[in-house]
């Protein structure tokens, strides 16, 4: 009868390990949980931040389509009214040839009436 006793005690030993795994075991479960919690948390920010970083870039793409355009059209404009200056200046250079010869014309009508 004295091994029953011995016996007792082992399996209450083995009792008490069992609930003090078992109480390690719920407490990694309580940390798994909290940890897939907080994992869940920042994968549903880093989703958000993505969403709000590609639609930045989308609009950094837009923004630089047109500015490009806008930079052509400018560089169009330029060209057109860098010709315009030509043909301005070159009218400008012909009425002054017209103005000398005009001149010259009353210089010479001037002289002959004089006479």
């Amino acid at each position: 009868n004295e091994a029953l006793p011995e016996k007792v005690a082992s399996l209450e030993a083995q009792v008490t390990r069992f609930k003090i795994r078992e109480e390690d075991l719920e407490k990694d479960l309580k940390k798994n949980k909290d940890d897939t919690r907080k994992a869940e948390a920042t994968i549903t920010r880093l989703q958000t931040e993505n969403q709000h970083l590609t639609s930045t870039v989308e609009l950094l793409r837009q923004n630089v389509v047109e500015s490009a355009k806008a930079q052509a059209e400018s560089q169009n404009q330029i060209e057109f009214l860098e010709q315009e200056i030509d043909t301005l200046k070159s009218s400008r250079d012909n009425l002054s040839f017209e103005l000398l010869q005009a001149q010259s014309n009353l210089k010479l009508v001037n002289s002959e009436s004089e006479r």
